[in-house]
């Protein structure tokens, strides 16, 4: 299941703004937990504009002491989607504190076209191990157009190897736009066994 995803800023200095984030996840936590959901996915809300060490450490303690009280309370296992994020590093940091097995990255390959500034090869080598579950569609690196694989500047012979070599088998969710383009996703992805039509 998706969480909610916009403005949910768990870090943000207004204490009212945070406790209506923390209110909205907690709520999609509840409704998990009724039709009794396995994997929840949130994002992580870096904002890349503020690059001061003090906003991503108070970024990184915000999200650990969070994410470790949540899940306390709740026992499915939360993923954390990389979105505008410019390196996988704070991330790394947050599931290395956390360390729990309930703590997970949901990679989105898409938004790493677009927003990284490191190599996607140091996506995998931080954290394909907690990479249970992945997003794939494709881009031309300039926008978050979702395009079908293959449409775009993605090279998925390459992310096929990288998660060969970094994960372990993780689940993959074709995220694009209409059934059209899942099925052309598909075809595309079998045709040049792509993960995870090997």
């Amino acid at each position: 299941m998706h969480g909610f995803f916009i403005d949910l800023y768990l870090n943000s200095p207004d204490p009212t703004v945070r406790k209506i984030a923390e209110n909205r996840i907690i709520e999609n936590l509840e409704i998990a937990k009724h039709l009794k959901i396995q994997y929840v996915v949130f994002h992580t809300n870096l904002l890349p504009m503020i690059n001061k060490k003090e906003y991503v450490d108070g970024w990184v303690s915000a999200h650990v002491a969070f994410w470790s009280r949540i899940l306390k309370r709740y026992k499915c296992t939360i993923l954390l989607e990389n979105m505008w994020d410019a390196t996988p590093e704070p991330l790394q940091r947050v599931i290395k504190a956390v360390h729990s097995q309930r703590l997970g990255v949901c990679f989105d390959i898409g938004h790493c076209n677009v927003f990284s500034q490191v190599p996607v090869e140091e996506w995998f080598k931080q954290l394909g191990k907690h990479m249970p579950y992945l997003h794939l569609n494709d881009n031309d690196g300039t926008h978050d157009y979702e395009w079908p694989p293959g449409k775009g500047s993605i090279d998925w012979k390459y992310f096929t190897q990288l998660v060969q070599k970094y994960c372990d088998d993780p689940i993959a969710v074709i995220e694009v736009p209409d059934l059209k383009a899942i099925k052309s996703s598909v075809m595309y992805l079998r045709k040049n066994q792509i993960y995870p039509f090997l």
